[in-house]
């Protein structure tokens, strides 16, 4: 099947997933919709661009450590091996592979003033590994905002008060299963939890997990820092993560709302019927 009547085929049906998050995101989402040659770029290009559903939300420039197409798995959209159902699949190799994109405000998310967000990503990792999903830190320089790790094989989240020098952190129980494609997400509201990790909800396919949440009376806020967020590892390039996240409308998300369970368990319903799972 030739390049443009795979992609065409499958990027026929995105309009509609676009819709669904929407309906759910929300104004203020910024998606990394990777393998959407239309809008985000070329998947040889040195960067891409995010995309963003109203004037609230943001399109970031992302940088990915080279290529997507120069991945150890070549990300080439003329493969059926690199689809899952109608979405793109970008393979990490674990090692130096990862994105980025510049400071912005919009990803810090004052919690002293209750400002809340919401991030997720359909993932598919091997064994019990530990490694960044999504994060905004740097240790050096006292650089860290958020963090969402697979840690030991199980979710793992904290926020950072670098004038106190504390963190707050929920850890999920129960490890994620690995080899399988899941939609992880994370919630968190102050208001929810007193400035506290209480306020953070772990979801994996639809439905919350259960979780430890680890808080610090000695914790007010997150600080506006500038390290830049990342996907697929953190501090400055470590902590790779190995395994595969899907692309286009699936691609990882960042809103600046605390998603509801039955938003979470609607977005999930929603985009796996592309997926076949």
């Amino acid at each position: 099947m030739s390049f443009n009547s795979l992609y065409l085929k499958n990027a026929a049906t995105w309009p509609s997933y676009y819709l669904s998050l929407q309906n759910e995101l929300g104004a203020t989402a910024s998606v990394v919709d990777f393998g959407n040659q239309g809008s985000a770029g070329k998947v040889n290009a040195a960067t891409f661009a995010g995309r963003k559903f109203h004037s609230s939300g943001l399109s970031p420039t992302w940088t990915p450590s080279e290529a997507l197409s120069a991945f150890d798995t070549p990300f080439d959209l003329t493969l059926e091996s690199n689809w899952l159902g109608y979405a793109p699949i970008l393979t990490l190799n674990g090692s130096d592979e990862d994105m980025d994109t510049p400071d912005a405000n919009y990803w810090t998310r004052d919690d002293s003033g209750s400002n809340p967000y919401s991030m997720g990503m359909w993932i598919k990792f091997s064994g019990t590994e530990s490694a960044a999903i999504f994060n905004k830190q740097i240790s050096s320089g006292n650089n860290r905002e958020w963090n969402w790790n697979i840690m030991n094989g199980k979710q793992d989240w904290w926020q950072r008060d670098e004038s106190a020098g504390v963190s707050i952190n929920l850890l999920a129980d129960a490890v994620t299963t690995p080899d399988v494609w899941h939609l992880v997400v994370v919630t968190y509201d102050a208001a929810g939890g007193s400035s506290a990790a209480d306020g953070a909800t772990f979801y994996t396919d639809g439905a919350a997990i259960a979780s430890t949440a680890t808080n610090n009376g000695s914790y007010v806020a997150m600080e506006n820092k500038t390290a830049p967020p990342t996907i697929g590892s953190h501090n400055g390039g470590h902590n790779f993560f190995e395994g595969g996240i899907l692309g286009g409308p699936w691609g990882p998300w960042f809103t600046q709302i605390e998603l509801t369970a039955a938003q979470v368990k609607n977005l999930y319903e929603d985009m796996r019927l592309g997926l076949g799972i």
